[in-house]
C-alpha cells in the first residue's frame, strides 16, 4: 500500500473550549501513539485529513521534522454532522508487524446471482498482520464459484506474501441462501418456503 504524506503539527493540552474553536476553524485533533514512546497530542488540517487519511490506512505523518509511519485506527466523526472531530494513529517502528483491517471486495457476484443465489456478505473487512509496506489496499475474494448452501471462511481468503490472517479463520465471511418464494408461492405450495434456483417467468 502506498503512504500517503501529511503534514501535522504538535499541540498542548487542551479544554473543551479550544478544541471546539479549533474544529471550527477547520482544524482536527489527533493523536499518535507507539512503543517506546508516550501519545503525541497533533493538529492536522480538516481538509487534509479528508483528502489523504479517510479511506486509506497507512500514512507518514511529518511533524517538526520527524516522520510518524504509522497506521489510521480509529477515525472519531460527529454523530449528527459527521464531521472529522479527531483520528488516531498507531507509529509502527522499523519492520514491525501490525494488525491492520482491510477491505474485502467481491469477485464473481453476477455468476452466483445467475444461478439462483443470494449472496449474503457476513464482514465487510478481513483484519491481518504484516509489515507497514506490505499492507494491501483493498483483498480481492473471488466467491464465482459458490452455489446455494455454500459458505466462504476466513480461512478461504487468498492473502498476498508477507500479510498474514490476524482473526478466527473459522470465521463465515460469506455465504449463499436461496431466493424467498414469492406471495403467489406461497399461497400456491404452503410447504415451500424457498427455491434453490430463480423461479422463471
Amino acid at each position: 500500500m502506498t503512504a500517503q504524506t501529511i503534514e501535522a503539527q504538535m499541540r498542548s493540552p487542551s479544554n473543551k473550549g479550544t478544541r471546539k474553536r479549533l474544529r471550527k476553524a477547520g482544524t482536527v485533533m489527533g493523536v499518535i501513539y507507539g512503543r517506546g514512546h508516550a501519545p503525541l497530542s497533533i493538529m492536522l488540517a480538516e481538509d487534509v485529513v479528508r483528502q489523504r487519511i479517510a479511506g486509506h490506512r497507512v500514512v507518514r505523518i511529518e511533524c517538526d521534522g520527524v516522520v510518524h509511519p504509522s497506521i489510521v485506527q480509529r477515525i472519531h466523526r460527529h454523530p449528527i454532522s459527521r464531521h472529522i472531530l479527531d483520528v488516531e494513529f498507531h507509529e509502527v517502528v522499523g519492520d514491525e508487524k501490525t494488525e491492520a483491517s482491510v477491505p474485502l471486495i467481491l469477485q464473481g457476484l453476477e455468476a452466483v446471482e445467475k444461478r439462483g443465489g443470494i449472496v449474503q456478505q457476513q464482514t465487510l473487512e478481513v483484519t491481518i498482520s504484516a509489515k507497514l509496506d506490505d499492507i494491501p489496499e483493498w483483498i480481492a475474494l473471488d466467491i464465482g464459484h459458490l452455489n446455494v448452501g455454500e459458505v466462504m471462511h476466513m480461512r478461504d481468503v487468498t492473502l498476498p506474501s508477507g500479510v498474514d490472517l490476524a482473526e478466527d479463520p473459522g470465521e463465515i465471511v460469506i455465504s449463499v441462501l436461496a431466493p424467498k418464494a414469492t406471495v403467489a408461492d406461497v399461497g400456491a405450495a404452503p410447504d415451500a418456503v424457498e427455491r434453490t434456483t430463480t423461479p422463471s417467468a
